[in-house]
């Protein structure tokens, strides 16, 4: 069984087994910017993984891990993120859960708490990219995962479906956007049951949001209800519709991450106020050549301005031990934690307060709206 890395594109990679010609085992890998912690950082998403059946408990996916763990490393990507088939799974080789999909479907009466707003321009294609992705940009900061996206994007292309409008204030800048569908049956002499779905928004104020939701609602009559397919990075949509009894909202597990190198991710991300911390950590499946990455005891202080990482040794005392997988669900703000709760999370082991771990990592609004 021979092994294979290609370039699909200049971000996008091909890993595989090959046996001949034929694909025995493959994965595909896109090294992309995201946003974590206020900050932007190079991760690597992984996707495609497959292995034909007959090749199946040969572990092969185990090595093709170990390989991109391998190559991210060599490009700066300290992060990985998958959509598992099962959490269980991957959770072997470091990652943990650490996002959601959240669908939250309505009658269009919903919608009566805004005002109709029609004046919304619709993008074709390419169209207007540059003022779409300033958009998307905007709004995904501060909401950890979304990746970056420049004007090579394709929010909707020629043959796709789905329609793109976008926003504009006052002074002509874009405001926000929103990606959308309309479906209905055929029912005796008339069209019936339409449902609106959206599939992005995205908004840059509060005036903003209210005109994308004005937007939605000129369907009324045309769509009986609204399935917004992804808002598990927008807290402030629920918060501001607030008609809860009418919202069915369903919640699907969704992106997984890993972090490859501690020492980098601690460095770099944006803490809230000065504090300090320890940890050890233990990596399940730590990349081949990368010892001490995923591995080992690191302190942490931040005076507000300047954060400073000291590697500690194997007997120095820590606030907190514990594994990858819990350190990654920490680090990306998945849930609100106090001591008392964390105490459950597995493999982990708090052995003081630990009040400035607890203070570094906030509870953040998490997700992608594309499937990577």
């Amino acid at each position: 069984m021979e092994f294979k890395q290609s370039a699909i594109r200049e971000d996008f990679y091909l890993f595989e087994f090959l046996e001949g010609d034929v694909s025995m085992s493959h994965a595909r890998l896109w090294i992309k910017n995201i946003n974590l912690g206020s900050a932007v950082f190079k991760a690597g998403l992984i996707c495609g993984v497959g292995t034909r059946p007959e090749c199946r408990r040969g572990g092969y996916v185990k090595r093709l891990l170990g390989k991109m763990y391998s190559f991210c490393r060599e490009r700066g990507a300290d992060i990985c993120l998958l959509h598992p088939f099962s959490n269980s799974y991957y959770r072997k080789y470091g990652f943990e859960r650490v996002s959601d999909h959240r669908i939250l479907s309505f009658p269009m009466s919903v919608l009566s708490c805004v005002e109709r707003y029609p004046e919304l321009v619709r993008c074709n294609a390419k169209e207007r990219n540059a003022d779409l992705c300033r958009v998307y940009n905007s709004f995904s900061k501060g909401r950890n995962i979304m990746p970056l996206r420049d004007e090579s994007y394709a929010f909707v292309t020629k043959d796709d479906k789905k329609r793109v409008y976008i926003s504009y204030g006052e002074k002509g800048e874009a405001d926000g956007y929103i990606i959308y569908s309309v479906e209905a049956e055929f029912d005796v002499n008339r069209m019936a049951r339409g449902v609106l779905n959206v599939y992005e928004l995205g908004y840059t104020c509060p005036e903003a949001m209210k005109k994308i939701l004005g937007f939605m609602r000129m369907f009324d009559g045309e769509a009986e209800t609204a399935v917004l397919h992804n808002v598990a990075m927008m807290p402030e949509l629920e918060l501001f519709l607030r008609d809860y009894e009418m919202i069915c909202i369903r919640v699907v597990p969704d992106c997984m991450a890993r972090i490859n190198n501690v020492k980098a991710v601690l460095e770099n991300i944006k803490y809230p106020e000065p504090l300090s911390f320890s940890v050890r950590v233990t990596d399940p499946f730590p990349a081949e050549g990368a010892e001490g990455l995923s591995c080992g005891s690191w302190r942490v202080d931040f005076d507000g301005s300047l954060t400073v990482v000291t590697e500690l040794g194997a007997e120095d005392g820590v606030d907190v031990e514990l594994d990858i997988p819990s350190l990654s669900r920490f680090v990306f703000g998945y849930e609100v934690y106090s001591r008392q709760v964390a105490q459950y999370c597995h493999n982990t082991k708090f052995l003081t307060d630990a009040e400035g771990f607890f203070k570094a990592f906030k509870n953040t609004p998490c997700g992608v709206f594309e499937h990577f």
